[in-house]
């Protein structure tokens, strides 16, 4: 097997292992509240502070990759993420939870910036829609095992042997990435005179400090000196971060590779999208088990039709994405998931449960049509020699976007709910009043997609030549 496709498949794995920890550890959130007496505002802090370290630290680790290579920073990736994983599953009170998720969400920023990455150094460029198919469904095969897998762990043995699978799991991706990833033959250089601390602290503070506010708005209101106090620190930092860059010799990002409005408005599609996948994949699990009475683990198998759509979706899409505009799948993607939000809200009161297997159909449909044109897109504009640190800022993005969706979706559903910072599992409100928090929450959700297809709509109206055909796009390549 040539480097080419031993490499491919180490980067499906890393997605696969990726996703899979996610939504395994989502669709076990209900458990977990109940076993340490938590709330959802607290509680859904093991999947928010997961995505604020991811989120905040991905630019740095972008540029660890340039510095020292993909190879090394997947396989401490991946180490890393066993030993945080270990920590969860050991973990005795939810803060220990979420400290053990915080050091995962770091090492996943390896794990993600790492695939991107190496899709777009070792993949020929006629063959990157099907390889970031092949991503794509491995992501999306991680969800379907994720989700029912754990769900029957926790519904049968405990939501701790989540976090077990994930050690496993991590020790077999650093033993694969050392085994099929070449060194990249990076010339010695002096790491920390080629790493800029200072652009580091501030891109943290900034992502970290606005995230963290968010979350804690529900419980704080928006007029707290805490709150408040976030967001103005959070603002100046990336102000500074953005005023710093410019001038440092060796900057964390090279803000110059951003050379269009378009690029920014398509990673803006991107991190609205996920920001509705995240609010989804929050509120699904607790309307199935509170509104539908279901146990976890068929809470894990509902969520199949989902991620067995989104895989085979995703493999069909991303052949068809060499051959067709990328920016049009894009948009009939985003058309189909606001179609399938409006509906599930709509149908909210609706007997049985036929609506939430339509729902999740159509969902999985829109995923899987998004994510391969997406990535394609976005990728497109990465210059060599900086693969790394671009595939962070696109993940940096995405990621931002899942951690505001699961805080915006947690906060509309919480809040219409109770009113107060008593929270919805820890009192009797009558099912009228979690429908109607629920349908709130999930017009939020598809207005995230719906502002997606808004600006894809614009900007498939204005599309470049390298958002038409891979002919063409290797064509504007060489020229």
């Amino acid at each position: 097997m040539s480097y080419h496709w031993r490499t491919l498949f180490t980067a499906c794995f890393a997605a696969f292992v990726w996703r899979l920890d996610l939504y395994g550890v989502t669709i076990s959130l209900p458990s977990i509240s109940h076993h340490f007496g938590v709330g959802t505002d607290t509680v859904v802090l093991v999947v928010v502070c997961y995505s604020l370290f991811l989120s905040s630290s991905l630019l740095l680790v972008g540029r660890i990759e340039d510095i020292l290579g993909v190879k090394r920073v997947l396989i401490w990736g991946f180490l890393i993420f066993a030993l945080g994983a270990l920590c969860a599953g050991l973990s005795t009170s939810i803060a220990v939870l979420i400290f053990a998720r915080s050091v995962q969400g770091i090492a996943g920023a390896g794990l993600i910036s790492s695939v991107y990455a190496l899709v777009s150094q070792k993949v020929p460029v006629e063959r990157r829609g099907s390889a970031f198919g092949l991503i794509s469904a491995s992501a999306a095969l991680g969800i379907s095992m994720g989700t029912p897998l754990g769900g029957m762990i926790t519904g049968w043995f405990s939501w701790r042997g989540v976090f077990l699978l994930d050690v496993c799991l991590g020790l077999l991706g650093a033993a694969a990435a050392f085994r099929t990833i070449p060194f990249s033959g990076k010339k010695k250089i002096n790491f920390w005179s080629s790493l800029d601390m200072p652009g580091a602290v501030m891109s943290v503070l900034s992502v970290f400090l606005v995230l963290f506010a968010l979350n804690r708005v529900n419980g704080l209101g928006w007029d707290s000196p805490f709150v408040l106090g976030g967001f103005l620190v959070s603002a100046i930092s990336g102000m500074s971060f953005i005023l710093w860059e410019k001038k440092s010799s060796s900057p964390l990002v090279d803000l110059s590779i951003i050379k269009s409005r378009k690029l920014i408005f398509t990673l803006l599609v991107g991190m609205l999208m996920f920001a509705s996948l995240s609010g989804n994949a929050v509120l699904m699990p607790f309307y199935l088990e509170m509104i539908e009475g279901m146990k976890p683990q068929l809470t894990g198998g509902v969520f199949l039709i989902y991620s067995i759509v989104f895989a085979f979706t995703s493999l069909i899409v991303g052949k068809l994405a060499d051959r067709v505009a990328p920016r049009l799948l894009v948009t009939v993607a985003l058309l189909i998931g606001v179609v399938a939000c409006l509906f599930f809200s709509a149908m909210l009161n609706a007997p049985g449960n036929l609506y939430c297997v339509i729902f999740l159909f159509l969902l999985g449909l829109s995923v899987g049509a998004f994510l391969p044109p997406n990535n394609q897109i976005v990728m497109g504009h990465a210059p060599e020699g900086a693969k790394g640190v671009f595939s962070s800022l696109y993940n940096t993005f995405n990621n931002l976007g899942w951690a505001l969706g699961a805080c915006l979706s947690e906060a509309v559903f919480s809040i219409y709910l109770s009113g107060t910072s008593v929270d919805a599992t820890q009192r009797s409100a009558s099912q009228s009043f979690h429908l109607a928090g629920f349908r709130n929450a999930y017009v939020l959700v598809g207005g995230l997609i719906l502002g997606s297809l808004i600006i894809s709509i614009i900007l498939l109206a204005k599309r470049s030549s390298d958002e038409t055909t891979i002919v063409e796009r290797g064509q504007t390549k060489e020229a």
